[in-house]
C-alpha cells in the first residue's frame, strides 16, 4: 500500500504541470506548477505555437527546457524565452524529419541532464500548407484528399506522428533513469479534436487519431516502468498561424482550422473547448 501511495504522489506531481499551462497563470500556480525547478524537459517542435507556448510554460515553472527545431533564430529566441519566464531554456537544432538528427539531438541533451529526462513534450508537426504555395492554396479552398497532392499525407505522418515515435524511441532511456518512487517522467504528444471528427484534411485526422493512438499503447509498456504517457488537445489556440488568416480576413479557412470555434473567445473567457474546461 505505501508503495502505491508513492506511485499516485509521483503521477500528481509529474501531471501537476499540465494543469497550469493550459489553465493559466493563476491556476498553475493553485495546481503547484512551479514544483519543476530541478526538472528537465524536451519540448519538439517548439519554435512558434502550441510548442512555443508550452516550452515558455515550463520555463515559468522553473523547468531546464530543451527546445527544438529546425530554424536555428526561432528555436533560440523560445528558448531565450524560456529563460526569461524562470527556467533555462535551451536551444537544440534538430529536423525531426531526419532520425539521425533525432538521435544526436536527445545525445546531446542526455550529456547536458546526466542521463535524465523528466518531461518529453511530443509536439513536432510539419504543416503541408507552409511546405508549398500549391498545397497552401488547396487545402486553403478545402480541397478534397484526392485533389491534394500525397506530400501532404506525408507532410503531417513523418513529422506529427512519426517524429513522435522516433523523439519517444530515442527519449525512452532517459525518461527510464527519471523514473523513482516519488516522481513519474511524463511523456505527452500534442494531439487534437481532429483525432475523432474532420478538421482541416482526412491526412491530417488520421494522423492525429494515430498520435492518440500511440500514447495509449505506450502507457501500456510504459505504465509499468513507471512512466506516465498523456494525450492533450489544446483545443483553439491563436498561434501565429491562425492569427495570421485573421488578419488576412480569410473567415472560410478559419473555419476549417478551427471547426468553426473562434480562438478569440477561447483567450477571452479562459475556457479551452478542447479540454471541456
Amino acid at each position: 500500500m505505501e508503495d502505491a501511495g508513492r506511485a499516485q504522489r509521483g503521477r500528481r506531481r509529474s501531471l501537476e504541470y499540465l494543469l497550469g499551462i493550459f489553465l493559466g497563470p493563476s491556476a498553475a500556480a493553485a495546481a503547484g506548477a512551479r514544483r519543476l525547478q530541478g526538472k528537465t524537459a524536451v519540448v519538439t517542435g517548439a519554435s512558434r505555437g502550441i510548442g512555443k507556448g508550452i516550452a515558455v510554460a515550463l520555463g515559468e515553472a522553473g523547468a531546464k527546457v530543451f527546445v527544438t527545431g529546425r530554424r536555428k533564430e526561432a528555436v533560440e529566441a523560445t528558448a531565450a524565452l524560456a529563460t526569461r519566464a524562470g527556467g533555462e531554456g535551451v536551444a537544440v537544432i534538430c529536423d525531426h524529419a531526419v532520425d539521425e538528427q533525432v538521435k544526436d539531438a536527445f545525445a546531446r541533451i542526455q550529456v547536458q541532464t546526466g542521463g535524465k529526462l523528466d518531461i518529453l513534450v511530443n509536439n513536432a508537426f510539419q504543416d503541408p500548407a507552409q511546405r508549398d504555395a500549391k498545397s497552401d492554396e488547396l487545402l486553403g479552398k478545402g480541397a478534397k484528399f484526392f485533389e491534394l497532392p500525397l506530400q501532404v499525407w506525408d507532410d503531417v505522418h513523418r513529422v506529427g506522428l512519426r517524429s513522435h515515435y522516433v523523439s519517444s524511441y530515442y527519449a525512452a532511456p532517459l525518461l527510464l533513469n527519471a523514473a523513482s518512487g516519488d516522481w513519474r517522467p511524463l511523456l505527452c504528444v500534442t494531439s487534437a479534436p481532429a483525432a475523432v471528427t474532420y478538421y482541416y484534411a482526412t491526412a491530417y485526422g488520421v494522423a492525429k487519431a494515430g498520435s492518440d493512438r500511440l500514447v495509449r499503447d505506450l502507457q501500456v509498456e510504459f505504465g509499468p516502468l513507471g512512466i506516465d504517457c498523456v494525450s492533450i488537445w489544446p483545443g483553439v489556440v491563436y498561434t501565429e498561424f491562425v492569427q495570421s488568416l485573421y488578419e488576412k480576413g480569410d473567415v472560410e479557412r478559419i473555419n476549417r482550422v478551427t471547426g468553426g470555434r473562434d480562438p478569440n473567445v477561447w483567450n477571452l473567457d479562459g475556457r479551452n473547448p478542447g479540454l471541456g474546461f
